[in-house]
């Protein structure tokens, strides 16, 4: 599989992934870092690096193996050199505590244009106030600068396409999503995206497959009345569609009850490739790990619930929670204090025994 530029056999998906544990983790980000640049930049990896180290501890210690970690073309763009070696490091990291993380490129969520340097400081009680898309929608807009995230995306696995350390390729999370920056213009060069990012990669060879998610009806499973949708949704339908026909294992988000999850789940099934949950875990959704977790551990489905160690990024805060409102109870998203007490032990208690960690 290491010299393929195709997309791979239901079969070699199978037997890449039945060579894996049940894979669990987290969406991924120091609780010291506000976003993917704040997480990697040169002014800022060294003074988050004990945080990092502390925080994978953490992990490894709740039996978590996998953890998604979004990149940003800016890393690359303005320090390549450097950006590569703090990756290699943070890699390291991981491969000490046998965590082996899904690394993502691109993102369309929050932030449309942001900058390399200092990040914003946390507006209070903002959920993930400084969260930055990749590419900016400035730059996704305008495709004669698409020639730069093509070299990015084979920089990176030229680079690190044939390391073992690392599980898997999410080339776009959420493409065409618009709930947070409420452009919708972008999308119909979103949906292009997806398509385009598939082929720059494929064209590297890189030896871990490859996936795009799909997060959102309408699903691509069904034939939707196309007569009924504005653009935003035929193209969230045909990027959803591109994701499904070129993705080596299927990825998707759910944040419902365990209900839904398992009728989610019934119709991914139909495409006969191995199925990651790359996102769940909401607490006032009635996604929780007391319902869900189980569902994906019989239906053996990796499992990546949104965040963990509370921090700058304030997902404990619902989506469309006001600035100023006091900490809520319960959680939306997160699973430990700064301090790695929990927010709730029967959580813990739950994600160890599941993945026989104690």
């Amino acid at each position: 599989m290491t010299s393929t530029s195709s997309r791979w056999t239901p079969e070699q998906a199978w037997t890449w992934y039945r060579q894996q544990p049940w894979l669990v983790g987290t969406n991924f980000l120091p609780s010291t870092a506000i976003n993917q640049l704040e997480m990697f930049q040169p002014e800022d990896y060294d003074r988050h690096r004990p945080v990092l180290v502390r925080e994978l501890d953490w992990s490894a210690q709740l039996g978590m193996n996998t953890h998604r970690v979004f990149l940003h073309d800016l890393l690359w763009s303005t320090d390549a050199d450097g950006f590569f070696r703090r990756l290699d490091d943070f890699l390291g990291l991981c491969a000490g505590r046998n965590i082996k993380p899904m690394l993502v490129f691109f993102d369309a969520c929050h932030r449309p244009e942001p900058r390399p340097g200092v990040q914003p400081a946390p507006i209070p009680s903002l959920h993930n106030p400084g969260w930055a898309q990749s590419p900016a929608v400035s730059v996704l807009t305008d495709e004669s600068q698409w020639g730069r995230l093509e070299q990015y995306v084979a920089a990176v696995l030229r680079r690190f396409g044939q390391d073992e350390r690392i599980l898997c390729w999410d080339l776009y999370n959420e493409p065409c999503n618009s709930g947070f920056d409420h452009n919708k213009e972008k999308a119909p060069w979103s949906a292009k995206l997806v398509p385009t990012v598939f082929g720059w990669a494929r064209a590297a060879a890189p030896a871990q497959p490859l996936t795009v998610c799909v997060w959102h009806g309408p699903e691509p499973m069904e034939t939707p009345d196309f007569s009924k949708m504005d653009e935003q949704d035929r193209c969230l339908f045909q990027a959803q569609v591109s994701a499904v026909e070129h993705s080596d294992i299927i990825s998707f988000h759910n944040y419902s009850s365990a209900d839904v999850l398992r009728r989610h789940i019934d119709k991914f099934l139909i495409y006969g490739r191995p199925l990651l949950c790359t996102e769940y875990m909401a607490r006032t959704q009635k996604s929780l790990f007391q319902t869900c977790l189980p569902v994906l551990k019989e239906k053996g489905i990796a499992a990546y619930n949104w965040g963990f160690v509370s921090g700058k990024s304030q997902t404990i805060f619902p989506w469309g929670t006001p600035e100023g409102a006091p900490e809520p109870s319960p959680w939306f998203h997160d699973v430990l204090r700064p301090d790695g007490t929990p927010f709730d032990p029967e959580e813990t208690r739950l994600i160890r025994q599941l993945t026989a960690a104690g």
